[in-house]
């Protein structure tokens, strides 16, 4: 009888932990961010920023960032106030040729957001460059 009654508890519990995950993954607005071509070595750096128009805090401000080359930082309070800002600087270093793909994840008590990010690394003019001769 206990075993029966444990594995409805189990069955029943699943379901809520899926909807907490999928709220968590429920993207309200994409955007793209492309740091355009960034030459071997340099870097290229653009911002998010989230400004809080509405009447009360925008609490639960998060991020994760995903993709080779990309990182991020940001000027967050714990709480957005009405009317105050802040923002995610997103960089991108290169140190491979071709494209890079990337993914910021934002989440807050407002809305979320998904942000693609591309970016072309150039080639290392000098791969291999002279040895000078003494």
């Amino acid at each position: 009888m206990m075993k029966i009654l444990l594995s409805s508890l189990l069955f029943f519990a699943a379901p809520v932990a899926f909807a907490n995950d999928m709220e968590a993954l429920k993207v309200t607005e994409v955007i793209t961010m492309n740091f355009g071509t960034v030459s071997y070595g340099g870097s290229a750096s653009s911002a998010l920023q989230l400004q809080n128009t509405g009447g009360v805090n925008i609490t639960n401000i998060s991020w994760k960032i995903s993709g080779f080359g990309f990182s991020a930082k940001d000027n967050c309070p714990r709480a957005l106030a009405p009317g105050q800002s802040c923002r995610i600087l997103v960089r991108f270093v290169n140190t491979t040729p071709g494209p890079a793909m990337g993914e910021l994840l934002v989440y807050t008590s407002d809305k979320n957001y998904k942000v693609n990010l591309y970016a072309v690394g150039q080639r290392d003019p000098m791969p291999n460059p002279p040895i000078p001769r003494p």
